[in-house]
C-alpha cells in the first residue's frame, strides 16, 4: 500500500511540474513573439489558401505548395516544407469546412 501511495505521489508531482512548466513556457513564448498573438483569418478556394492577419498582411499559398498534410482530432497541419507548416484548429471549422479543406490539402499533397 505504501508503494502505491508513493507511486501515485510521484506521478502527481511529475504531472503538476509538467503542467506548471508548460504554462510558464507558453506565457513566455507569447510575450517574446508578438506574432503569436495576432488574429488570423483563413479562407480557401480552388486556387489555394489565404491567411490574413489583423495588420492587413495577406499571404496566399497555392495548393501545390503544400507538400504534406496531417489530420488529428484537434488539428489540421499543412506542411510547406520540412520545418514550415500551417496549423489550423479543427474547433474553428464546421464539419463541411473540415472535409473540404482536407480534401483539397490531401489531394494536392498526397
Amino acid at each position: 500500500m505504501v508503494g502505491l501511495a508513493g507511486a501515485l505521489g510521484g506521478f502527481l508531482t511529475i504531472f503538476l511540474l509538467g503542467e506548471i512548466s508548460a504554462r510558464l513556457v507558453g506565457r513566455r513564448m507569447l510575450a517574446q513573439y508578438p506574432v503569436l498573438r495576432r488574429v488570423y483569418l483563413v479562407d480557401w478556394n480552388a486556387a489555394g489558401l489565404r491567411y490574413r492577419d489583423d495588420a492587413g498582411d495577406v499571404i496566399t499559398y497555392s495548393w501545390s505548395e503544400i507538400t504534406d498534410a496531417e489530420r488529428s482530432r484537434d488539428l489540421i497541419m499543412l506542411y510547406l516544407g520540412p520545418r514550415a507548416f500551417l496549423v489550423l484548429p479543427m474547433r474553428l471549422l464546421d464539419p463541411a469546412q473540415t472535409d473540404d479543406l482536407w480534401a483539397r490539402a490531401a489531394g494536392e499533397s498526397g
